[in-house]
Formats: structure tokens, C-alpha cells, sequence
């Protein structure tokens, strides 16, 4: 088991990482509030609902779940009402307690309700996919989507911990660790070369939910993020905007194909894209360019993203949220550990980013 203590200022909550670590809630948060609601994707309640109740049986106190619908499409407004009503109906206070259980849409959705319910009740994050494992659950950042446009609406909100079981993954389909691979990678771009490469050298035992290099990578990857979160817990001084990187063309893609692919196969892809793009406006060698592009080039991606319309693609990333003065802006890269943020780019080599993201599609 590994641990580590994100430091934000004013505040600090632990990570916990390993196999089986859902045990330790109760020795771990020993001073619990009475009421206790735990928020479950549909899926995990199926799959893992007896021994989620055994453990929440056996804390002090009573505990009411919800179940939430799985998918992208229900990260909204209307899904949030939901829970709303839930934890009026059973009373829950200020003095309650939220557990999210499931991947990055139930953490972002339990995430906005303790926020916003009665101006914020403490929350718990229990990740159950790789991707919310070493992203979406660590930094604070909640949403929901609006029409099409993602996380348009949200908050910033820190968990009072995270514990995350490896042991969920073994249940995980192949397309849901392909998708955590997505923002994997991503990390690998924001760290180091031998990251990258322990990466690339065991996407294998990655796939094969090998719980050690899973502890490793997860451990990585969180080590990662929260140190560029502690630097700028809410956006603010500019330095969190390296997390995006891939993530404009992502985002969009997501948009412009109604969520009919995962998060993480779109920053695969949008890491692809930016990728080209570094190197069409001159910031990435053409060597460099090619060894980065071993890694995402190992993940098959949908075929559906062969049909996306540049004119819709080009739409959708003007509405992105981190774009100022009508500027489309970009996170690029010149080598690993390097990247720029606010960097605009011209129609035409948006374009060409495109049609190479598309070319390496297998």
C-alpha cells in the first residue's frame, strides 16, 4: 500500500492507494458523522454492491445509498437534482457525509452535490476506474455538462480523503482501462523520461490489472498532479493549465460525437493531435515527435473518430473554457517535462493535427 498527503493551502487530505484499502475506512476516519450516503454508479452497485454494504455495515451510524445512472450523459443538471432530493428526503444535514463510489462522473456529480448542498458537506472519493484513480478523484474539480458542452458548470471542492482500491479494476471492462490510459499517458508527458518509458514497458501488465505496476503508475500519476495542484489549486496563476494537455481537441471530440466515446480515448487521440501540432508549428522536433508518438500509438481507438467533421470539431473548440479573447489556446509540448500553455494555432494546422490524429487511427 502506498500513501501520500496532497497539501493544499489551508488543508490536506491523504491518497491511499493498494489492494484492498476499503477496510481501513474504518480506522482510518474513525470520527464519521452520523449519516453517511453513498453515491454508486449502477455498474459498481452491481458488481461490488454486498461487499460495499458489508464494509459501510459495519461504521457507526446509518448509511443510505443512492445509485446513480452510469454513462457521460447523465453529468448533468437534472442528475444532480436527483441527489438533491435523495439527501432531503433522508434528512441528511451539514453535519452528513458523502461517499463517491465509481469512476470521474460520479465523482464530478457527488462531487458538485456536497458542494453545493446546503453550501457543502464533506466528501469521501472511492475511485473505481484507472482514470478517475489518477485523475478526476485528486485536484477538487467538480462539473457537469450543459447541452453539449462539458464541464461548463462546476466547483472547486477537495475531498476530505481518497482510497483507492486497485482490486475494483480486475472488474473493469478492456475499454474503461484503455480509456485511464488516456490521462496515463497524459501524465507521462508532465513528468519524466523514465516515466514514460516504465509506461510504455508495461501497457501490458497495465492491461492484465498487474496490482503492482497498477499501485506504481497510480501512484505516479497522483504524485503528479498534486504537485501542480498545490501550486494552483484553482486555476488562478496559470500553472494547473498543463493538465489540459490534449485536452482541447479532446474535449471537443467528446462533444462533437455526443459522448459516444470515452474521456480517455479522446485525450488519446487529442494527445496525438497535439503532438502534430507541436511539430507543425515548430515547437517539437521531428525525432522527438516520433518517439512520443510510440506510446498513444499503442492504444486502439475508436473507429467512429474517422468521421468527424473538422467544421464541427473547429465549433466546439471555440466554446472551449479555457480559451480568452476568441482565441482557440492549446497546451503544447517541445520535449517531456516542457510544455506551453495559451499557445494559439491557425485553422489550417488544427487541420493537419487532425488529419494525422486521424491517419494513426488502427
Amino acid at each position: 500500500m502506498k500513501k501520500i498527503t496532497i497539501e493544499i493551502p489551508g488543508r490536506s487530505y491523504p491518497v491511499m492507494i493498494g489492494e484492498s484499502v476499503l477496510p481501513r475506512i474504518k480506522k482510518e476516519l474513525s470520527n464519521l458523522p452520523h449519516k453517511k450516503a453513498v453515491i454508486v454508479d449502477r455498474n459498481v452497485e452491481r458488481l461490488h454492491g454486498t461487499r460495499l454494504r458489508k464494509i459501510f455495515n459495519e461504521l457507526k451510524g446509518e448509511t443510505e445509498f443512492f445509485i446513480l445512472r452510469s454513462g457521460e450523459n447523465s453529468k448533468s443538471l437534472n442528475e444532480v437534482a436527483r441527489i438533491y432530493k435523495f439527501l432531503l428526503r433522508e434528512s441528511f444535514g451539514r453535519d452528513s457525509i458523502i461517499f463517491s463510489v465509481g469512476g470521474g462522473v460520479t465523482g464530478d456529480l457527488a462531487g458538485f452535490a456536497a458542494s453545493t448542498y446546503k453550501r457543502g458537506i464533506p466528501i469521501v472519493h472511492i475511485p473505481t476506474t484507472l482514470l478517475s484513480a489518477i485523475d478526476s478523484s485528486i485536484g477538487g474539480k467538480t462539473a457537469v455538462n450543459l447541452n453539449s458542452y462539458k464541464n461548463v458548470v462546476g466547483t472547486f471542492y477537495q475531498p476530505e480523503y481518497v482510497f483507492t482500491d486497485v482490486a475494483f479494476l480486475d472488474t473493469l471492462p478492456k475499454q474503461e482501462i484503455t480509456s485511464g490510459l488516456g490521462e496515463l499517458i497524459k501524465y507521462t508527458f508532465l513528468s519524466d523520461p523514465n516515466f514514460f518509458i516504465y509506461v510504455l514497458n508495461n501497457i501490458k501488465k497495465i492491461r492484465g490489472t498487474d496490482y503492482r505496476v497498477l499501485e506504481n503508475v497510480i501512484f505516479r500519476a497522483v504524485t503528479i498532479k498534486s504537485s501542480i495542484v498545490i501550486k494552483d489549486e484553482r486555476d488562478e496563476s496559470g500553472v494547473r493549465k498543463i493538465l489540459n494537455f490534449g485536452h482541447t481537441f479532446a474535449h471537443a471530440m467528446e462533444s462533437v460525437l455526443k459522448y459516444r466515446i470515452r474521456h480517455g480515448e479522446a485525450v488519446t487521440a487529442g494527445i496525438i493531435a497535439a503532438l502534430h501540432l507541436s511539430n507543425k508549428i515548430g515547437l517539437l522536433p521531428e525525432n522527438r515527435l516520433i518517439t512520443y508518438l510510440r506510446l498513444p500509438g499503442r492504444i486502439k481507438l475508436p473507429s467512429n473518430m474517422r468521421r468527424i467533421d473538422y467544421g464541427d470539431m473547429y465549433e466546439a473548440m471555440k466554446e472551449d473554457k479555457k480559451n480568452k479573447g476568441g482565441k482557440i489556446n492549446f497546451v503544447l509540448i517541445s520535449e517531456i517535462g516542457s510544455l506551453l500553455v495559451d499557445v494559439g494555432a491557425g485553422k489550417d494546422d488544427i487541420f493537419y493535427a487532425l488529419d494525422k490524429m486521424k491517419e494513426s487511427l488502427k
